[in-house]
């Protein structure tokens, strides 16, 4: 515990200071708290669009329509999980890495005795939980609220809603590892915005940030169902869905995978990290 609490008095800092900064350039925030408010009623409409066309086409009720398993009220159910888990999990290293970079701060970062990793993850972690105040908990509340009153297929029992948790943890320290792999990548450039929108969209799509993976062709739902970007999203989903209720052995395996990824990915990570710093390109300062 001793040294637990020193790890945190020395890095616990670098979350403060996201905060703080957050929190004083609010126009951000409102911007983007407005980007996902008009993005989650674009894809409501969207989906009831998409489940109306086939309810006329079969001539049948709204409710009684099914796609891909999935009928209308779960696929609205997934598309504001998305957005919270997509909120819960934001860690992303790349961006203060660009920053360092850019400003030539990453040379005073290196000289500090502190793991470099560390720091950026407490970084991450802050901008985490600010999205997690002002975003992802109202609309979690707004969420289980509308739904109670319009009959939104809630199921998530106790074990599920435990799994879910750690899926989420899981997913963000994936999330993490992987933008902080991507963020080696800027020291061997100084212009990274090519690479970052290509990343975005990958991501984006193999996630289930678009449309859930079960709705992909089978040879891409089985690929992408294993790679590390569906355990950021789709898989803290799914376990929200309470796709695996009562099925204690399918969460252990699914949350197994994520384990491993976040072992693979660290140690991946770690290399990167190691010769990376062997070419360090440093502008301003």
């Amino acid at each position: 515990m001793k040294a637990l609490s020193s790890v945190l008095r020395k890095y616990i800092p670098f979350t403060r200071g996201v905060m703080q900064e957050s929190l004083t350039y609010r126009f951000r925030f409102i911007f983007w708290l407005l980007f996902e408010v008009f993005y989650l009623i674009i894809a409501y409409f969207l989906w009831q669009g998409v489940f109306t066309a086939h309810a006329a086409t079969q001539g049948i009720a709204i409710s009684d329509v099914s796609i891909g398993g999935f009928s209308f009220g779960m696929m609205v159910l997934y598309v504001f999980f998305e957005r919270i888990v997509a909120g819960l999990t934001n860690l992303s290293a790349a961006t203060f890495i660009d920053d360092d970079i850019r400003d030539g701060n990453i040379a005073m970062r290196l000289i500090k005795p502190l793991d470099y990793r560390g720091q950026l993850f407490f970084q991450s972690f802050g901008f985490a939980v600010v999205n997690c105040v002002i975003f992802a908990l109202p609309l979690t509340i707004g969420l289980v609220v509308f739904g109670s009153a319009s009959g939104l297929p809630f199921s998530l029992d106790l074990g599920s809603a435990v799994m879910a948790f750690l899926a989420i943890v899981f997913a963000g320290i994936i999330n993490f590892l992987i933008s902080f792999g991507f963020g080696m990548i800027i020291f061997l450039t100084l212009n990274s915005f090519g690479m970052w929108q290509l990343k975005e969209a990958v991501e984006r799509v193999l996630s289930g940030g678009l449309i859930p993976i079960s709705l992909f062709p089978l040879w891409l739902r089985v690929t992408s169902s294993f790679l590390p970007f569906a355990q950021m999203r789709y898989v803290p989903v799914t376990f929200l869905l309470g796709t695996y209720n009562g099925d204690l052995a399918g969460g252990l395996t699914a949350l197994a995978i994520q384990v491993f990824w976040v072992a693979l990915l660290y140690l991946l990570t770690t290399l990167a990290w190691r010769r990376a710093t062997r070419r360090i390109v440093v502008q301003g300062g």
